[in-house]
């Protein structure tokens, strides 16, 4: 009994001892924390970037709420549909829904290189995804995204929203370009 006793008493002694280790190790990790000061200066930074970002969220949402609301009152004020509405009246009211700070492009045709001639001279045969352009030149998703979206700034291309992407089509001035 006695021999049982003493290896009872060897493992409790042990485990105390264990136990005091990690007690240990938790208070001093718990010295190690930032500063009240600095903590408070992080949580300011991180409550700062969020409100800024909310801003930034909100503002575009009331740009995209008052383009929705102009979409509809000249929709309901023709008394036609979506469907019905002509490209050049879409283009007009999309162009003045544009932000005043963002930049209006005035090119000529000599501001078009290679690439975006065959662009241009491969969406002239019908309407063309970007995928279908990247897969033609031969350029990253990225580089045909941007590509795309200049020309379509430019007012070269047509651009009619399919879910989560777009099918652009050629527009009159690209038509200029490409029978030059």
């Amino acid at each position: 009994m006695a021999e049982h006793d003493i290896i009872i008493i060897t493992i409790a002694t042990m485990l105390i001892i264990l136990s005091g280790y990690i007690i240990y190790n938790m208070l001093r990790q718990s010295k190690q924390k930032l500063p009240k000061e600095e903590e408070y200066l992080v949580t300011k930074a991180i409550v700062t970037e969020f409100k800024n970002r909310e801003e930034n969220i909100n503002r575009k949402i009331t740009e995209i709420m008052i383009k929705l609301d102009l979409l509809e009152k000249r929709m309901t004020s023709s008394k036609e549909t979506y469907e019905t509405i002509p490209k050049k009246i879409e283009e007009e009211v999309i162009a003045k829904m544009l932000p005043s700070y963002e930049k209006k492009e005035t090119t000529t045709t000599k501001s078009i290189g290679q690439i975006e001639l065959s662009i241009l001279k491969e969406i002239s045969s019908g309407p063309k995804t970007s995928r279908e352009v990247q897969t033609k030149i031969g350029k990253s998703r990225e580089h045909t995204a941007r590509l795309l979206k200049e020309l379509y700034n430019k007012g070269y291309l047509l651009r009619e929203s399919k879910g989560k992407y777009f099918i652009y089509s050629i527009s009159e001035r690209g038509k200029s370009v490409t029978f030059e």
